[in-house]
């Protein structure tokens, strides 16, 4: 994978994790950049909660669709996701804004 693909993927990443809501499309999208896939259960877990507000979510929800987004990254060994969890110094909250504010 080129720098582009990974930094646009990145980038598509940590601006929906610091948004107000969730977008399926973003973790799709980064997955076609890695050539990835989601399974059924994983895809259908996060069409349910497509634009849902972060803040609407649980605590204990907003941590396990970060964890369960950076687990189906990370299958791919060429894309970094300690890059991105480094960039969100672990944050996993809401107050007020996105999933990491």
């Amino acid at each position: 994978m080129d720098e582009f693909h990974k930094q646009a993927a990145l980038l598509g990443l940590k601006k929906m994790f610091e948004g107000k809501h969730f977008d399926i499309c973003v973790v799709k999208e980064a997955l076609t950049i890695i050539n990835g896939h989601l399974d059924k259960k994983d895809e259908a877990a996060m069409r349910a909660l497509h634009c849902v507000d972060f803040k609407d979510m649980s605590p204990d929800l907003r941590k396990m669709l970060f964890t369960k987004v950076m687990e189906v990254l990370s299958a791919e060994p060429l894309f970094n996701t300690e890059l991105l969890s480094a960039a969100m110094d672990g944050r996993y909250t809401c107050m007020s804004g996105g999933l990491l504010q």
